[in-house]
Order: C-alpha cells, then structure tokens, then sequence
C-alpha cells in the first residue's frame, strides 16, 4: 500500500469517527457512547410532531417529600452546602421533533427537588407537570434521572427513570 493511499484511508476513517462526536449530548440514553446516563442528568425527548420549547425548573427543595391529590410537598432542610442555584434552577431549550437531548450533572445534590415542566406558550392546551424529583437516594444502588418528555400524541409528561451510573454521587 502506497503512502498516499494509507494517509487518505486514515483520513476518512478519523472523520468518520468524529462524525458522531456531536451528537453525544442528542444520544438517546443521555450516555457516553451510549451508555447509561448519570444520576442527575436532565433529559428532554420530543417524539412530537414539531419543535417545542421545554422548560424545567426547581420550584422547591427538602429533605423529604409527600404527595398529595392537589400537589407535591418538599420538607426538611437541606444542607447548608446546598447551592443556592440549585434552588433556581431553570432549563429552557427547544427540541426538535424526534430529538433527544441529555444534560448531565443538571441536578447536583441528593435531596428532594419538586420540578415543575411547561412547553411554550404556544401550546395552550398543555398543563404544567410537576414532579418529585431526587438523583441519588440514600441506601440505594441506583440513581435517577429527570425526564422531560413530549409524546408521539404532542402531551407533556414529567418523570424519572433510574440509572445504573452514579455519576457524581458514587458511593
């Protein structure tokens, strides 16, 4: 094989590789190289229609936590470590249709988050969703992480999925 042939075999081959690169944070597992995501990821998928603006945001944060037929309850006080952004902590992002995106190490700490997810406004039809929401609770093996969702059917749902990965709250 010629050396020309060679570096141009190479060539190819390294931007085939790094062709996917980008579109690690869109990966539908919110995982590295299609691995489980990590405890604490946000992860918005839209199997809608068309684009929508999801938000999520923190509307509260405990120690524990009660569900109630009109709303989620967060008490006890976090630890005084607990980063004051986390207690506000809103995500916005536009999703296309049949686009999944992951954010890792959204939510940092282990404790009681209630999320709160809306679509735009031009979605009038869609209710807020609320959730109780911890990455890593004690004596537990596993994580959590937040998922924002829009069905194929363009509603909202909120929830969690657990993760084998700890990420930044291995034990």
């Amino acid at each position: 094989m010629n050396r020309r042939v060679l570096l141009s075999s190479l060539g190819v081959c390294a931007t085939a590789s790094l062709a996917g690169c980008s579109s690690l944070l869109d990966d539908p597992t919110g995982g590295i190289d299609g691995g489980a995501p990590p405890a604490g990821t946000l992860q918005f998928i839209n199997d809608g229609d068309r684009s929508y603006t999801i938000e999520v945001a923190v509307v509260d944060v405990g120690t524990d936590s009660t569900i109630t037929s009109e709303e989620h309850v967060v008490t006890g006080e976090v630890p005084t470590r607990f980063p004051p952004e986390q207690r506000t902590l809103v995500v916005t992002k536009t999703i296309e249709s049949d686009q999944r995106r992951a954010f890792p190490n959204t939510f940092t700490e282990p404790v009681t988050y209630v999320l709160e997810c809306t679509l735009s406004d031009s979605v009038p039809w869609a209710e807020p969703e609320s959730h109780l929401f911890n990455p890593a609770p004690a004596n537990y093996d596993y994580g959590y992480i937040a998922r924002a969702r829009v069905s194929e059917s363009n509603t909202l749902s909120l929830g969690s999925r657990s993760t084998d990965d700890l990420g930044p709250f291995e034990k």
